[in-house]
């Protein structure tokens, strides 16, 4: 994310969004870390979806089965700031929906 694309993210005045998930898969590479989340969307139905961190990720780094608590700040595309409960940092994410051979890749 540019510095331009996360000032326009802080300027637009939406609300932060909390969520719980679970954790179901990490992945590690020099570009970041990407986690495989999974949380109820707006129907109550689980969904899985992947959170890129440019930076090495939140701090103890989570596996799978744990459940992380987080703030959400997206800009309603790919976009996101995410704030990890426990740690006093900003972390700029991309987030996206896998595709079935990304979830088979990573044995989900």
């Amino acid at each position: 994310m540019s510095y331009r694309d996360a000032r326009r993210l802080f300027s637009r005045g939406k609300p932060w969004q909390e969520l719980i998930a679970t954790v179901r898969g990490r992945t590690q590479s020099k570009s970041g870390t990407t986690l495989y989340l999974e949380a109820q969307d707006t129907t109550g139905n689980d969904r899985i979806f992947t959170m890129d961190f440019n930076d090495g990720g939140p701090r103890p780094k989570p596996k799978p089965g744990d459940k992380l608590d987080f703030a959400l700040l997206e800009d309603g595309a790919t976009r996101a700031a995410a704030s990890v409960k426990g740690e006093n940092r900003l972390h700029l994410v991309s987030l996206s929906v896998p595709n079935d051979f990304q979830l088979r890749a990573i044995g989900l």
